[in-house]
């Protein structure tokens, strides 16, 4: 599923293409709230394994500063990874 987050971090990305950068994702204060999990070239697979989220860059979007709002894709629940790691 797909949510609208904040993100923490200044984004930028081809605008020629749907982008997907590999971010944490995290409810805080009733609102989510994304970041970017670490590098974003696609050798850097540990960016994948201590993420949680896309951040959907669409088509014609290039740059959008911290603070804006972007659209995440989840593919594990933060509520999962609790579960996970034992503290659930």
């Amino acid at each position: 599923p797909r949510i609208p987050a904040i993100t923490d971090d200044d984004l930028s990305s081809d605008p020629a293409k749907t982008v997907f950068l590999r971010a944490t994702t995290r409810l805080e204060d009733g609102v989510w709230r994304t970041r970017l999990s670490g590098g974003q070239l696609s050798n850097m697979l540990s960016a994948v394994a201590s993420g949680d989220s896309f951040v959907v860059m669409p088509r014609g979007v290039a740059d959008v500063p911290a603070g804006g709002t972007v659209s995440v894709e989840m593919f594990r629940w933060p509520e999962d990874r609790a579960f996970d790691e034992g503290v659930a």
